[in-house]
């Protein structure tokens, strides 16, 4: 896999230099108002800071494992005291009605897209990641990926809001026994070459003119949608913030391809729930799927013992890329000492050793370059996760905008809608009227 990352060219549109970056920290700062106690004469020493969360699990030990390892060697003494709040809606119900009744917690885990609808009990991180007593260091910020940070950058303001624990990304996995057969000896790294594999591996098994297997399990998500765009030169929403920019050229070709790809018979419409399944037996022989989810293919697969792997979405002549998503961190309004004890628990939460512990717990893309030493063992065993983090580089993040949500559900419906024969340019104009107007409410 790591042959197509010798044809990396400078990426300057995203990969923001040290001072530019620290720069976009430091200009947030001057926006607010300043507080009336500065962050550098606050004490943060024994402040108690309530975490809510939404986590089960796996996940739930790794938080916690996390969160007593702070507790046991801070050297301000803060405790950071966890809650359980239900399932993620659940939680956003909690706190939005918390918010409303002035009791919200000091710190909560939420996406991005949802920190937006807590309003002015939001407390933006950019003023404590830039400040020079408790903030993040230049070496810091040279060892963090742009892209992570993008996660949870407000576009209108160009500052950061919450604060990401890690990234997810978008890849292609394919079984590398039935696209052999094909004399397919790698994973198909344009859309032409997708279709041609797409109708080569679907096949009539029974002889009955109907196909049994297929070359793609379909499973239009929002974030694969969005990937699939990028990867053709596209865009979602102008560096701005203020309007969609997805109905452009490459966004036209993105669904053109699948249109014409559709037409060929070789799509097997799949969800959530069977996508896993569907490719571990055999009934598809690709499918798009999260780096979180490498692990569950790996057991999946096991059983039938066939091989397969992981490669970046189709993307031609152009660089790869990898789209990206995440929790984040939200500090929310309390005391200064409160706050500053919070984003100190964050800024910890970000060091090398931490983001590479959490990594391994909860398979999540670290936030560092520097990870990359402590997940050697990891690489070693999941070959997508190495893939994915050798793309960080080069990663764009999902944009954190209040509307993301229903612009995302409208993005959606234009792929279903190409698929099933729909003009796309149409689809992709009306789509783009519908969420500039939820950008300007």
């Amino acid at each position: 896999m790591a042959h197509f990352l010798l044809h990396f060219k400078s990426h300057l549109l995203r990969c923001v230099t040290l001072s530019v970056l620290a720069g976009i920290l430091l200009s947030a700062c001057a926006a607010p108002p300043a507080p009336p106690t500065s962050i550098e004469a606050t004490r943060p020493d024994g402040q108690e800071v309530v975490l809510w969360h939404s986590y089960e699990g796996s996940l739930r030990s790794a938080l916690l494992g996390q969160v007593d390892e702070f507790n046991a060697t801070n050297p301000w003494h803060i405790i950071i005291v966890p809650e359980y709040h239900g399932k993620s809606d659940q939680l956003q119900s909690q706190l939005k009605s918390a918010a409303a009744k002035g009791t919200v917690p000091d710190l909560t885990i939420l996406a991005p897209s949802d920190v937006w609808s807590l309003g002015d009990v939001v407390v933006p991180v950019a003023p404590y990641a830039a400040n020079p007593v408790y903030g993040l260091t230049p070496d810091d910020l040279a060892d963090i990926f742009p892209a992570m940070l993008d996660i949870t950058r407000d576009p209108k303001l160009n500052t950061l809001l919450s604060f990401p624990l890690g990234g997810e990304g978008v890849v292609l996995v394919y079984n590398i026994d039935r696209l052999a057969t094909q004399n397919q000896l790698s994973a198909p790294d344009s859309w032409p070459l997708f279709q041609e594999v797409c109708q080569a591996t679907t096949r009539d098994m029974t002889g009955d003119g109907q196909p049994d297997v297929f070359g793609f399990g379909f499973n239009p998500r929002a974030d694969f949608a969005t990937a699939w765009m990028i990867s053709r030169g596209g865009s979602l929403i102008s560096d701005d913030g203020l309007h969609t920019t997805f109905n452009s050229d490459e966004g036209v070709k993105t669904l053109q391809t699948l249109q014409a790809t559709a037409n060929s018979g070789c799509f097997y419409r799949t969800t959530d729930e069977d996508a896993i399944r569907d490719f571990a037996r055999g009934k598809v022989a690709m499918i798009f799927a999260l780096t979180t989810q490498v692990p569950e293919i790996f057991n999946a697969v096991e059983a039938y013992g066939f091989r397969w792997g992981v490669s970046p979405v189709p993307y031609g002549r152009r660089t790869p890329t990898l789209t990206i998503s995440g929790p984040a961190w939200t500090i929310l309004r309390s005391t200064p000492a409160r706050q500053l004890a919070a984003w100190l628990f964050i800024r910890w939460f970000s060091d090398t050793a931490e983001t590479v512990r959490w990594a391994q717990l909860t398979g999540l893309l670290p936030l560092r370059k520097s990870a990359k030493v402590g997940l050697a063992g990891e690489f070693a065993t999941n070959a997508g996760f190495k893939v994915a983090f050798e793309l960080l580089s080069v990663a764009y993040a999902q944009p954190d905008i209040p509307a993301w949500g229903s612009i995302a559900e409208l993005l959606v419906h234009a792929v279903n809608a190409a698929v099933a024969g729909n003009d796309p340019a149409q689809l992709l104009n009306d789509a783009a009227k519908s969420a500039d107007a939820l950008l300007t409410q």
